[in-house]
């Protein structure tokens, strides 16, 4: 019998699969975590007040100054339509406002966030819910849905009473408008007065899933109500079936 050769083979280390980094290459994983910015440095630092503070050369790299000098041009711009509106409206911004435009921007762009506000600041359904960043960060999703739905409908049709509707300025704009569809009768969905029929009705019979349902994304407390009326009819069906038996 031969006795298993027990040396340690140390001059050919084992390699892992995959791609070897060259010496003092970081992997591409810990490189993109490194390089990523700390956008809450875009943010007025602990014992500052001044809610249109930004961030020196020294005390944060150019993304984060990027961030920080956007946030102050959207507060900047709300309050210069607001107080071009009524005056009486307008007032400085406050650090809450500025926490929630950091956030705003942290999930849409400069230019959407401009585009949208300048289209609501022409809205006189819009003109006196849009009186800081704070209303500004919560009526943004409905805003931009709204938008984009009169767009597609395209121009109205000019008439005495188009135009006095449009002029009409709606003082809640989320109100929960009942509506009924095929499978559910007269269930509250917020912001129906803006959305559409068909949207609200395709929402209650559950015709997309929740994630792709534009009322749901409208405002979050539709989810509530999001396919009811398709478990109400199956309710509805096993209750048959059960007093058939």
């Amino acid at each position: 019998m031969v006795s298993p050769n027990r040396q340690v083979i140390t001059n050919v280390p084992l390699v892992p699969y995959g791609d070897i980094p060259l010496a003092g290459e970081q992997p591409e994983e810990e490189r993109s975590e490194r390089d990523a910015p700390d956008w809450r440095l875009a943010l007025p630092p602990k014992g500052v007040r001044d809610p249109l503070w930004t961030p020196g050369v020294e005390d944060a790299d150019e993304r984060v100054r990027s961030r920080a000098l956007q946030e102050v041009r959207v507060l900047t711009l709300i309050h210069d339509r607001v107080a071009a509106i009524d005056p009486k409206s307008a007032r400085p911004a406050s650090m809450r406002d500025r926490r929630k435009v950091h956030e705003l921007l942290t999930e849409r762009s400069l230019a959407e966030v401009e585009t949208i506000l300048d289209w609501a600041y022409g809205n006189p359904r819009w003109i006196s819910w849009l009186v800081d960043g704070t209303m500004v960060e919560r009526y943004f999703a409905q805003v931009s849905l709204d938008m984009r739905a009169k767009q597609a409908r395209g121009p109205q049709r000019s008439g005495s009473h188009t135009t006095a509707a449009e002029l009409t300025p709606v003082h809640d704009p989320d109100r929960p408008v009942a509506v009924s569809s095929g499978l559910a009768w007269r269930v509250p969905v917020y912001g129906g007065g803006i959305l559409s029929v068909a949207l609200c009705q395709a929402h209650l019979d559950g015709e997309a899933g929740q994630a792709e349902c534009p009322v749901c994304a409208y405002d979050r407390r539709n989810q509530a109500t999001h396919a009811i009326g398709l478990d109400q009819a199956e309710h509805a069906e096993e209750s048959h079936e059960e007093a058939k038996s």
